[in-house]
């Protein structure tokens, strides 16, 4: 009998102590309630289980806040456009990228914003709207390559 294999056990982890963590920060932990005792101790756990991961070569990457590049091994669910921006950068992760021993094993899944596309003179707009969200086409793309040179 050969080994058991554990990386979607431990990818739906990954991504479960990351949205955790996620919640956990942003409704932040402020008084000194039993509400925020219990929050502090979820925090730590889930700071010790995202250890263990990370002992274990699984590494969790958030994108959120980062320039985006077309090269990362990424999805983009969703694209803003934004007048206030001049670089498209990533707003929301949806999921973020799983590696195992340095190695891709779900790309994350991205919302990035950036600046408002200028119509081609005499063309129509085929990009999108101010503010509308649209999804790109990603068929063909198995997301096989890590092009962003890994890391956490």
């Amino acid at each position: 009998m050969g080994e058991a294999d554990f990386t979607p056990v431990l990818v739906e982890l990954a991504t479960g102590v990351w949205r955790l963590r996620g919640k956990i920060a942003a409704n932040g932990c402020t008084t000194a309630s039993d509400p925020a005792k219990l929050l502090q101790s979820m925090a730590r756990q889930l700071d010790s289980m995202a250890d263990a991961l990370l002992e274990a070569g699984v590494q969790i990457q958030d994108h959120t806040g980062q320039l985006f590049d077309s090269g990362q091994s990424v999805e983009m669910v969703a694209y803003a456009a934004n007048g206030a921006t001049d670089r498209e950068t990533v707003i929301e992760t949806i999921t973020p990228t799983v590696y195992i021993g340095g190695h891709v094993v779900r790309r994350g899944q991205i919302v990035v914003a950036g600046p408002t596309p200028e119509p081609a003179t005499g063309t129509p707009s085929r990009g999108p709207s101010n503010n509308v969200a649209w999804a790109p086409d990603v068929s063909g793309d198995d997301g096989s390559h890590n092009h962003d040179g890994g890391g956490a």
